[in-house]
């Protein structure tokens, strides 16, 4: 039990709270509750943000990388044209 007050007071002070806040809401337990849920849903939802994010990068970076190749085969094309109609 001492543990999880431990616990719950670190989780309340990685939004903020000073360590004396944190124990006065622990002393309400339905705000406390309400409290770590939604840190806990917020944790969740950061996590999804990150992994989203880091997903539209590399697709970025895919379609960067594509359309260089594009442009290279372009050129090559170009290339190729002119030597054989001349």
């Amino acid at each position: 039990m001492i543990m999880d007050v431990k616990d719950d007071i670190q989780l309340f002070e990685s939004i903020g709270l000073s360590e004396q806040k944190a124990k006065e809401t622990l002393k309400n337990k339905q705000v406390s509750n309400n409290l770590k849920l939604a840190i806990i849903e917020a944790n969740k939802l950061y996590k999804l943000y990150k992994y989203i994010l880091n997903y539209f990068f590399n697709i970025s970076n895919i379609i960067k990388i594509f359309c260089l190749y594009l442009k290279l085969i372009k050129f090559k094309f170009k290339f190729l044209c002119l030597h054989f109609i001349i």
